[in-house]
């Protein structure tokens, strides 16, 4: 009987991820012991996830001090898990995993939420997507690189790492998100530009948006800043929103100086979730749109700072940080490409 049960019980966290007691409220945390950093994954059918995670802990100058909050959201082909057995240089008491079904999932900003739910006080946190490879000795890198801004417990570091395709580990140059141009939704979305290594000065570079593919900063971000579970199926739009909270709550954000992750791109022989859920996709994306419009106010009613939990900061307004990025939100005109990149 007590073994039916326990099996009852692990199946259910299998499908469904653990029971939301299990998590641990983002406002009780122990001390964070010095330099540990908590990367959050979030993977969709993808069967390059558990080499990006063997690839964590082979890269990292100290791996005992990685932390990975996982969001598995996978079919029953056992290629798409992100931790298979007999993967001893994995530490699997330093992961901590989200599993459901690939049927229930609702888009890269609702895994994003799952897996900042797994944050547990770590010094840092980092997020990457689930088919990313490393530079040697990365989390040495980008803690140093943090600490070359001028406020680091008030900065971030993000850009669209190097296509893994065409860039090596031991690439000098690195991108530098410098623009952005409006959608056919009314939202803007990114353009970055590769640097060469003397553009940085050997230090971060200043930019206004935020990727997705690459995020570092301080834990605490995971606080201030909470990733929104309201935005089911949200894709393009999600940077932007992310940006703006962050940006209106007081964060710079910068441009790593050195080559760190690398990206593969496209995939497209890879599921996709938008393909196997068109119709929920399509649904749930158009509702998201219309959050995003209005908690950023291009649509009426605006959701005003400090009216959601999840909404603006208010240590600056969404008309400062247009004029800092250069984007008309009434005139839909593409910003100015020199403002964070130079000639």
């Amino acid at each position: 009987m007590v073994v039916a049960v326990v099996a009852i019980a692990v199946l259910s966290i299998l499908l469904h991820g653990p029971p939301r007691d299990l998590y641990t409220p983002l406002g009780e945390t122990s001390k964070p012991v010095e330099d540990t950093i908590f990367i959050s994954i979030a993977s969709y059918r993808d069967s390059e996830c558990s080499a990006t995670v063997r690839d964590i802990y082979k890269k990292a100058k100290h791996p005992e001090r990685i932390f990975c909050g996982i969001c598995e959201q996978n079919s029953s082909d056992l290629e798409e898990a992100c931790v298979r057995g007999g993967e001893g240089e994995v530490p699997v008491k330093n992961l901590r995993v989200v599993r459901l079904p690939h049927t229930e999932a609702k888009g890269p900003t609702y895994a994003r939420y799952l897996c900042s739910r797994l944050w547990r006080g770590e010094k840092y946190f980092l997020q990457i997507d689930s088919h990313s490879t490393f530079v040697p000795n990365f989390d040495e890198i980008l803690i140093d690189e943090l600490s070359k801004t001028p406020d680091p417990q008030h900065s971030v570091l993000t850009s669209y790492p190097h296509d893994s395709g065409t860039f090596g580990t031991n690439e000098t140059s690195a991108p530098v998100i410098c623009n952005g141009k409006w959608n056919a939704d009314g939202l803007p979305i990114f353009e970055a530009v590769i640097k060469p290594k003397g553009f940085f000065n050997g230090k971060p570079a200043p930019t206004g948006f935020a990727s997705a593919g690459l995020l570092f900063g301080p834990g605490t971000m995971l606080q201030r800043v909470p990733y929104d579970p309201n935005l089911p199926h949200l894709f393009q739009g999600e940077e932007f929103l992310y940006t703006v909270r962050l940006w209106t709550s007081g964060y710079d954000l910068y441009s790593p100086s050195k080559n760190v992750v690398l990206h593969h791109y496209l995939r497209n022989e890879k599921p996709k979730y938008w393909t196997d859920m068109p119709k929920a996709y399509e649904t749930g994306k158009a509702e998201s749109i219309r959050r995003v419009k209005r908690l950023t106010g291009l649509e009426s009613p605006v959701i005003p700072p400090g009216g959601d939990p999840y909404g603006l900061g208010t240590r600056r307004t969404m008309q400062q940080y247009w004029a800092y990025v250069g984007l008309d939100p009434s005139t839909k005109a593409k910003g100015d490409p020199t403002r964070f990149c130079g000639a």
